[in-house]
């Protein structure tokens, strides 16, 4: 299954932009070698109605990755970590404001990372951070150091967004994967990782999968939390927080195929389900060997709200909702096999934290 081409747009600009063997980027002559650092004092403006879609400022010293400004949508702006051959953002600063991309904008760094606008002021930031350089390393990793390797105060890899990369590890202390819609989530527990619908800012979260390490000991109260990682041999793999003892794998399709030098990620989608993808040299778009949900009916957006869900046939609209204690809320209401859907109770799932027509 084939999904996430690359963005045109962007292809045709970074095609441009690496036909010389070395290219001015950021405020520099002809022949200046791509900037893979930033230090203190750094300043990029973004200018107003730029006609890219992703105007780098960092990249990674194999190329393979850019930070800069992001245009989301048709007119939004963000700063992002981008996977150039695929045009795929791995990673966004989302800040809680968005910001214009029509209007100028300026990134700096002087110990953190600010993201500020005109009139406006700070949007985002890297908070609370003292650094001295900023650099991008060949596992797509953003991060702030300091000088002689005294330390790495901040880096991406533990502030995720929507998508988690090789080597890159997920814990319960960890942010959550939150989808660009902002409608789901991803989260780890001791034991296990759940998805999520996010409602009212985040005060509602029904589960509507889960996943639990089989090896995992819920009942030991000294066993360590359970975290997980991506794997480049096709799985992506739980351990003990503490080391590597592994208690538990969720295996793709190409673990048997042993695929060398893929690049994976794992991305929760705006549909709600949590996909792994991998990407080889030579590839035109990201190919996906696993999703979480693999029936349409299970996923939250399957069918939209009030929508009537049939087990191997295309979702159905219903020309009425259920109400529920004066609320509308999400209801999911399958056909049984007979295809018949007979008229009874409404229940509380308290569980899915949905609604359910038993048939």
């Amino acid at each position: 299954m084939r999904e996430g081409k690359p963005d045109p747009a962007i292809a045709v600009f970074l095609a441009a932009l690496f036909v010389a063997s070395a290219v001015p980027l950021i405020n520099g002559a002809d022949g200046e070698e791509p900037v893979t650092q930033l230090s203190n004092g750094f300043t990029a403006t973004h200018l107003a109605d730029a006609p890219g879609r992703f105007e780098p400022v960092l990249y990674s010293h194999n190329g393979v990755f850019a930070f800069g400004f992001l245009r989301v949508g048709s007119a939004s702006l963000d700063l992002a970590v981008v996977h150039l051959p695929s045009s795929f953002p791995l990673w966004r600063a989302t800040p809680d404001r968005v910001a214009d991309w029509s209007r100028p904008a300026t990134l700096s760094f002087d110990s953190r990372l600010v993201l500020t606008v005109p009139r406006v002021g700070e949007l985002w930031s890297t908070l609370n951070v003292v650094g001295d350089t900023v650099a991008l390393l060949n596992s797509s990793d953003l991060v702030i150091r300091l000088f002689n390797g005294r330390g790495t105060p901040w880096r991406s890899f533990e502030n995720p967004s929507d998508t988690l990369v090789l080597g890159q590890n997920f814990t319960m202390s960890s942010p959550p994967l939150i989808s660009k819609n902002r409608r789901f989530s991803l989260r780890f527990a001791k034991t296990y990782m759940a998805l999520y619908m996010e409602f009212y800012g985040g005060s509602k979260r029904p589960m509507y999968w889960q996943y639990t390490a089989r090896e995992a000991q819920p009942e030991n109260a000294t066993q360590p939390p359970v975290y997980g990682r991506l794997d480049s041999r096709g799985f992506f793999g739980f351990y003990l927080l503490g080391g590597d003892q592994s208690v538990d794998m969720l295996a793709f399709d190409t673990f048997v195929r042993n695929l060398t030098g893929a690049f994976r990620r794992m991305t929760l989608d705006d549909d709600g389900n949590l996909r792994a993808y991998y990407w080889t040299e030579g590839s035109k778009a990201w190919t996906s060997d696993y999703k979480a949900i693999s029936g349409p009916c299970e996923l939250p957006t399957s069918c939209g709200a009030y929508g009537l869900c049939v087990p191997g046939g295309a979702p159905r609209s219903l020309s009425y909702y259920v109400p529920h204690q004066g609320m509308q809320i999400f209801v999911k209401i399958h056909v049984t096999e007979d295809q018949n859907l007979r008229e009874e109770n409404v229940v509380s799932d308290v569980r899915q934290g949905m609604l359910a027509v038993q048939a």
